[in-house]
């Protein structure tokens, strides 16, 4: 089988290396289709990373999940690829509903602005929405937009400014709680902001991203777990 970036279905940190940091891989093993890894470090730590060898034949079927709002994309395999200018895509099938951990990883692969947006109810009309977002100096804010106006909600936080690298991989991480009408959003794990907004259920989510060439792997889920790492601005 030959190797090469198109093999990998996704954009990942397999050994969950830290923010600005990398992983010296000290063991690979290719098996099948599955790449197994193991990182030097303390403690070690083991992954498998899933080889395709026609990534392309996914790509409508990863199309049809998506709708373009403003801009233009390329899907290819499990990413999205920004290709215009104000990027808007949006996923036609998840939102935000009961208790919800919806995420994906991202190369910004230029200096530009991106991140996820989420609070709008339909995929054509979207003059209200929330935007969780790295700016192109590696600052992260929670904005929203109400018609023509955007509001920064919280003071601009620099948990990644210092180390922040567009080719790095970032892990973007919407989560909703049904319970308490709460809305959290994470960078690799860590907790940056959180909102209560009754108004939130139900709505949809999406990639924004200001430049080309942005490269998001489609929207995922997992189940919601307590993290210990936690940065709160309330």
């Amino acid at each position: 089988m030959k190797i090469n970036k198109d093999s990998f279905f996704a954009v990942n940190n397999n050994n969950k290396s830290p923010i600005g940091g990398a992983s010296l891989w000290s063991g690979m093993m290719l098996i099948g289709n599955i790449i197994y890894t193991c990182s030097s470090g303390h403690p070690i730590l083991y992954s498998e990373l899933p080889l395709y060898d026609e990534p392309s034949k996914y790509n409508s079927l990863l199309k049809n999940k998506y709708f373009i709002q403003n801009g233009d994309a390329e899907f290819f395999g499990n990413k999205i690829i920004t290709k215009g200018k104000n990027n808007i895509i949006i996923c036609k099938d998840l939102k935000l509903n009961s208790s919800i951990n919806i995420y994906s990883n991202i190369i910004a692969n230029s200096l530009c602005e991106y991140g996820l947006i989420f609070g709008f109810n339909t995929s054509t009309n979207i003059d209200n929405y929330f935007i969780f977002m790295i700016n192109k100096e590696g600052f992260l804010y929670l904005k929203k937009k109400n018609k023509n106006i955007i509001k920064n909600l919280f003071p601009e936080n620099d948990i990644i400014h210092q180390n922040y690298n567009k080719e790095n991989v970032y892990k973007m991480n919407i989560k909703y709680n049904f319970s308490s009408n709460e809305v959290k959003t994470y960078i690799n794990e860590i907790e940056i902001f959180k909102l209560s907004d009754n108004s939130l259920i139900y709505s949809k989510i999406g990639f924004f991203s200001s430049d080309n060439g942005t490269i998001f792997t489609q929207l995922l889920t997992e189940q919601n777990k307590n993290n210990k790492n936690k940065m709160i601005l309330k």
